[in-house]
This record gives C-alpha cells, sequence and structure tokens, in this order.
C-alpha cells in the first residue's frame, strides 16, 4: 500500500490533538457525524438557490461558508446527525493530505466506490471534477 492511503486513515484515527483544542470539531466526529456542524442544505437560502437552478454549481469553501454563517446545532460528540457540511471537510482533508483532488484519490484507492449502485453523485464528482449543487 502506498503511502497515500495509509497516511488518510492515519489523520483520521489520530487523537493526539483533541485536548489541545477542544473548541474545533475533531476529525473523528466529522467522520462519525459527529461535529455537531450546521448542515448547510438546511440553509433556507441555499435550499432555494438550488430549487431555482438545480445545476448551479458551489465550490467547498461556498458550501462552507454557508454552514459556518450559522451556530452548531449541538456540541461536539454529543450526538449523531447527518451532515452534507462533515463530509465536504473531510473530501478537502482527504485532498489535502493525499495530495491529489478528491476524484483521482477516490479513482486511484477505492474505484469500487465509483461503480454503478453507488452513490451518482460520487462517480460525476471522481469522473467529471463536477456534480449538481456541489461542483467545484
Amino acid at each position: 500500500m502506498d503511502p497515500g492511503p495509509r497516511r488518510v486513515r492515519e489523520v483520521l484515527r489520530d487523537r493526539r490533538h483533541e485536548d489541545r483544542r477542544p473548541h474545533e470539531g475533531r476529525v473523528r466526529q466529522l467522520a462519525e457525524l459527529r461535529s455537531g456542524l450546521f448542515d448547510y442544505i438546511d440553509d433556507p437560502q441555499w435550499l432555494a438557490d438550488l430549487r431555482a437552478d438545480p445545476e448551479r454549481g458551489y465550490t467547498p469553501r461556498q458550501l462552507l461558508d454557508i454552514a459556518f454563517s450559522h451556530p452548531p446545532t449541538f456540541a461536539p460528540g454529543a450526538k449523531w446527525q447527518y451532515s452534507n457540511t462533515n463530509l465536504v471537510l473531510l473530501g478537502l482533508l482527504v485532498e489535502k493530505v493525499s495530495g491529489q483532488r478528491l476524484g483521482a484519490y477516490l479513482q486511484e484507492h477505492s474505484p469500487h466506490l465509483l461503480r454503478s449502485g453507488h452513490p451518482r453523485h460520487l462517480r460525476l464528482a471522481a469522473t467529471t471534477g463536477t456534480c449538481p449543487g456541489t461542483s467545484r
């Protein structure tokens, strides 16, 4: 196994920094959907914009700006709640740690996720770099 996937897994498992910055969401909490971060799809303006133009694309930064304009929905670690915001942040983390775009990383290390039968948005993002509602 090359260093890329191992390094990503190490970052996801690493708990050494949890006590240094307790006010920040932890990587593990992002992966477990326990961060408490506001889910950008719950933003009324984002939803109205999506309904008006379903093909409009957003950069990860734009989606995070929407999410971070709202307070957290609960204290980190307090409970589980699905959040697309967590997945955007995890995708950016994979890119930062691996040095690859998320689509390229998935094609190289997890091609099974991109086959028919898996979420269409993953296949679109990996093959075209764009996805309606969440493009770069």
